[in-house]
């Protein structure tokens, strides 16, 4: 992280624990800090919104279908009579491919991941991070020593190599 990132994050951290000060009960509500920062233009954190009502709804849209396509619902053919079911797939994040039009990532099933090893290993990666970030934040959680103790044994598995 660079200083700059630093500066700014310290920033915000100061912002929201003013607001979470002033809330009385302690807590935070993306509604409050919403609010909070469109009243402080000149706040770090109304710099890390997005103002511009178009591109916003544009950024919000995407984010639905995300939330679509992760809890996508395909229809398969059930050989019974009945005609057919709905089973849930799982589908996983993976990064953009070159070439395609988007650059943002897209979503696969678990069988196209376990057949693409540049995915499986992007999955990889990414978990083994998740789990010792959750490792990090949560390890006063003595209930899941266990658990803790398992991630701390996890190689981490470096980008190049998967590479």
């Amino acid at each position: 992280m660079t200083t700059v990132q630093q500066k700014w994050r310290k920033k915000v951290a100061t912002e929201l624990d003013a607001i979470r000060v002033s809330s009385g009960d302690g807590s935070l509500s993306p509604g409050v800090v919403l609010n909070w920062a469109k009243e402080h233009p000149n706040s770090e954190m109304y710099k890390h919104f997005e103002w511009n009502n178009e591109k916003a709804s544009h950024e919000y849209r995407l984010w639905q279908a995300r939330q679509m396509i992760t809890t996508y619902v395909i229809v398969v053919d059930d050989p019974k009579p009945e005609g057919q079911k709905r089973m849930s797939v799982k589908l996983y994040s993976v990064p953009g491919r070159r070439g395609k039009k988007e650059a943002e990532g897209s979503y696969v099933s678990r069988d196209v991941v376990m057949d693409t090893p540049s995915y499986r290993e992007g999955i990889l990666i990414n978990q083994t991070k998740l789990l010792k970030t959750m490792r990090k934040n949560y390890g006063w959680l003595t209930e899941l020593s266990h658990v803790w103790d398992a991630i701390d044994v996890t190689p981490d598995i470096e980008e190049e190599e998967a590479a």
